[in-house]
């Protein structure tokens, strides 16, 4: 038996593109991003992984720009943190045998497709690990900044082995007009080489710029079916999306979309929140971006994920860069937005709900979220020999480094040095471990008893192998006599 897979309206909806205008003017995405479609980093997570292929990135859009792929994969990596489904692996053998179909992403060779295109592009017999999408990435010139949907394929072999490769493993799963799931294997993302990019999604755009992060987190919504799937377009009502979980994220009215991309977006100008903040903001999956701007997904974006059938992870309070965990990159997000609440994108980092964000909220993070003492360092719930060794090897003094450190390196109060401050704040909650104790020969209400220059002259003996009591040196010497070989701590994302 021998299967070949389209989606609905394969055919009829051209490559999506957004086109590039002046500053200030929408860039507008004409049609829903390509249905007919065709080295590996993967972005790990509990449930989804999202693969980015970089073996067809001919012109080494993202092989030489090591900026531009780690924005790549932070947009993977947020998809990956929030949708928690069990995709079944793929594994060719005897005559169980498939070939995927896709857009190559950087020239213009067509999807494969027997009838129409047999010079198209085609894998035979790729191999897929459980709970992972994979997309081929890269770079050409288009009539607009991206392009990018889920693949197609066809297989043969045994009925079971086609239903795996249709349904992924997920039950129940239905197709073509009575669609209620999408489990693709994957797809394809396409950059346009001709535009001014920012390619650091840790910094917005200039004026003159267009968002790669922002472009990639929109195109990748369409390779996991949002405007491309057949669940999708199961639940298009004239020119309304019905789906429950879109709706209710619409105040209770079904969104609108755009007629001019063939219902493959929202319609322009429909406004939801940026996903777990109260801040409002156009929807991504709206056909237009400003350029210039930063454009992140929203609770109506998330909303038509869930209702095409993806299984989405509740928000977590607290986890500032949606990673899926509370690490020490929330804590620093939390310290770099000290101040009103009401500036942008910050409400939901006011945890007390007094209208301002300071040391208290970043206390009820620690102490409530992270459920651990200021001084935890490293976030594994005690105050130890670990968190003091690294916040000595990182001290600054009261020298200002320019910028916030982070916690990770010592920094309990987000500021720009790692100082007597943070090493009394650490100090407060420390305790050494019983062998620790006997190598110093102390007893506990000796330890206890140091003076903060006893304490970090212990501390350094501990990790220097120098276990036999010597003078006790003033704090501030102690830690100088490390700066000379201090090591930076970049921050881990």
């Amino acid at each position: 038996m021998k299967r070949e897979v389209q989606f609905i309206g394969a055919g009829a909806v051209p490559a999506g593109a957004v086109r590039a205008k002046p500053a200030g003017v929408p860039a507008r995405c004409l049609s829903a991003c390509l249905l007919l479609l065709p080295l590996v980093v993967a972005t790990p997570a509990a449930g989804l992984t999202v693969s980015f292929s970089y073996a067809l990135d001919t012109n080494r859009f993202f092989l030489d720009n090591p900026t531009a792929r780690a924005t790549l994969e932070k947009a993977g990596q947020f998809y990956s943190d929030i949708l928690t489904d069990t995709l079944a692996p793929i594994t060719p053998t005897g005559g169980d045998t498939w070939d995927i179909r896709f857009e190559h992403p950087s020239t213009s060779q067509q999807a494969y497709d027997p009838g129409v295109n047999p010079g198209g592009l085609h894998i035979i017999d790729p191999s897929l690990p459980a709970d992972t999408i994979r997309v081929y990435v890269g770079a050409k010139n288009l009539p607009g900044l991206a392009e990018a949907g889920p693949g197609t394929y066809g297989a043969s072999g045994s009925a079971a082995w086609e239903t795996l490769i249709e349904t992924r493993g997920q039950p129940g799963i239905h197709t073509g007009n009575n669609a209620d799931d999408f489990a693709p294997w994957g797809g394809f993302l396409s950059f346009d080489l001709g535009q001014n990019w920012n390619f650091d999604h840790t910094q917005f755009p200039a004026g003159n710029q267009n968002d790669l992060y922002s472009i990639a987190l929109h195109e990748l919504a369409h390779v996991l079916g949002l405007g491309t799937a057949d669940s999708w377009y199961s639940q298009i009502t004239g020119n309304t999306f019905t789906g429950p979980k879109s709706t209710a994220a619409n105040n209770g009215n079904a969104p609108l979309i755009d007629l001019q991309s063939a219902g493959g977006h929202w319609e322009n100008f429909t406004f939801s929140h940026i996903y777990n903040t109260p801040t409002s903001q156009e929807a991504s999956l709206d056909p237009d971006i400003l350029l210039g701007r930063r454009k992140l997904i929203t609770d109506l974006d998330v909303a038509g994920l869930d209702d095409l059938g993806w299984d989405v992870a509740p928000p977590v309070t607290g986890d500032y860069d949606y990673d899926g965990s509370l690490d020490g990159d929330d804590i620093d997000e939390l310290f770099a937005s000290f101040g009103p609440s009401g500036l942008y994108n910050r409400a939901r980092f006011n945890l007390v709900a007094d209208n301002v964000i300071d040391a208290l909220d970043a206390d009820a993070w620690i102490t409530g979220l992270a459920n651990t003492l200021p001084g935890d360092t490293d976030l594994d719930g005690d105050v130890d020999f670990e968190d003091a060794q690294r916040l000595l090897a990182n001290f600054t003094g009261s020298a200002d480094a320019g910028e916030a450190l982070p916690w990770l390196a010592g920094n309990t109060d987000g500021d720009h040095d790692i100082d007597f401050l943070d090493a009394m704040t650490l100090r407060r909650n420390f305790a050494f471990t019983a062998p620790q104790l006997e190598a110093l020969a102390l007893t506990p209400d000796q330890a206890d008893a140091l003076t903060p220059g006893q304490w970090a002259d212990a501390v350094q003996r501990l990790a220097d192998g120098r276990v036999v009591p010597e003078p006790a040196v003033g704090f501030f010497l102690a830690a100088a006599a490390l700066v000379g070989r201090r090591v930076r701590l970049s921050r881990v994302r």
